[in-house]
């Protein structure tokens, strides 16, 4: 007999009810077997569709997201376009302002600088703050000493004019770019050779300074007040009396060229005592106020308080002697 041939021995007492039972438990397996799977199918089919459900969640919360963000992006750009428009309005309600202040600067350039087309140069604050050429020129013709600090040098018109004439300026700017243009301008005058350029805070550098004869400071314009104070006049944090002060522990002799909206009623603040002159000068350009100069130490008053003094009844109003610079010829009148 072959190996893959079996034959069923039948025992002798396997029987037909035997033979029942045997074949009902094997189908009790069976359906068992068939319920297991069952369940787990339906296991299955559950976590599926969980998961489906998570996902759709999840997409659902996604769309829910992004289209959030597509109102957002579309409120931003609208409210982008809105910006826009404000500043195409502000701008064309600024452009003839700015054309006219661009025209009226460029108009007084040779005021600025005489020798302007011999490549002057000026950054964009130079237009409106470098000194007219004759009101420095005046000035450094009162001032005429030894040694002489510009503690605001800027684009160089007062350091330029007070080095012809005084020996050495010492030329101050915090901003590298402004002493560089300085420099260039002074050397188109022929005077860069007399003048030391110091980059660096005037506030700083004046208490280390070993000698001047003069100090020239400058404050900044404010030109939208009426009347301001020395207090108002801010520089960092110190104002325009404490800038006196460090100053004067250089040097009595004090040139202050401030803007023509000062109150100089405050001149008296900067005096130590009413024994002290100090002179106020206004500065008139083609019949204009422009400025105003205050001369303090031996430069107050040249050649006019003597003449006060022998008129007699001297007041303590005279003691701040005023005065005008006129130019309407391109001459200095004093």
């Amino acid at each position: 007999m072959d190996d893959d041939e079996y034959v069923w021995v039948q025992p002798q007492d396997y029987d037909a009810e035997s033979r029942c039972r045997d074949l009902q438990r094997q189908v009790r397996e069976l359906q068992a077997a068939q319920m297991r799977w069952e369940i787990h199918r339906m296991d299955l089919e559950m976590q599926l569709m969980t998961e489906r459900s998570a996902r759709h969640h999840d997409l659902h919360a996604v769309e829910d997201e992004l289209h959030r963000e597509k109102q957002a992006v579309r409120l931003l750009a609208h409210e982008q376009a809105k910006q826009a428009a404000l500043v195409t309005d502000l701008r064309a309600q600024l452009l003839p302002h700015t054309r006219h202040k661009r025209k009226m600067y460029w108009a007084q350039r040779y005021a600025l600088f005489s020798k302007f087309d011999l490549g002057i140069e000026l950054d964009h604050e130079g237009w409106f703050s470098v000194t007219p050429e004759v009101i420095a020129a005046h000035h450094a013709t009162r001032i005429a000493c030894d040694v002489v600090v510009d503690a605001f040098t800027g684009c160089g018109g007062n350091a330029i004019q007070l080095a012809m004439t005084c020996r050495h300026v010492i030329a101050i700017d915090v901003d590298p770019a402004k002493i560089a243009i300085a420099k260039h301008n002074a050397t188109i005058y022929g005077v860069a050779d007399r003048i030391e350029w110091i980059v660096g805070d005037s506030f700083a550098v004046l208490p280390r300074l070993h000698h001047a004869d003069v100090v020239f400071l400058v404050g900044p314009a404010y030109l939208n007040q009426n009347v301001f104070s020395l207090q108002d006049m801010r520089m960092g944090m110190f104002d325009g009396i404490e800038l006196f002060k460090i100053a004067a522990a250089v040097t009595k002799d004090i040139v202050y060229f401030v803007p023509r909206n000062v109150d100089t009623k405050q001149v008296k603040l900067l005096q130590e005592s009413n024994e002290e002159v100090a002179e106020v000068e206004f500065n008139y350009l083609n019949h204009k106020l422009k400025t105003v100069t205050m001369y303090f130490g031996s430069l107050a008053c040249v050649g006019d308080c003597a003449q006060q003094g022998e008129e007699g009844d001297e007041s303590e109003d005279d003691r701040s002697h005023e005065q005008g610079v006129e130019d309407t010829e391109g001459d200095t009148t004093h």
